[in-house]
């Protein structure tokens, strides 16, 4: 997993465990590496409970990341 982007401890989120922020915050902890990190979590809780994130990092922008990084290879 790259660990060279900002992180996030995900407290509170619900989408932390599909979200690539988080599970590479987890890998660095586990590997016991530095890591820049997010303060808080970024996420925004409405009145109806849901939640969303501008910094959310899924499957989509993991596929965009990967085309980039072909494109520049």
């Amino acid at each position: 997993m790259n660990l060279d982007i900002t992180t996030c401890k995900g407290e509170g989120c619900k989408a932390k465990e599909s979200c690539r922020r988080f599970l590479t915050y987890k890998e660095a902890v586990l590997n016991d590496a530095d890591r820049i990190w997010l303060m808080s979590p970024p996420y925004k809780t409405e009145e109806n409970g849901k939640q969303s994130c501008e910094m959310y990092w899924g499957e989509n922008q993991t596929n965009m990341l990967e085309q980039l990084e072909e494109i520049i290879e």
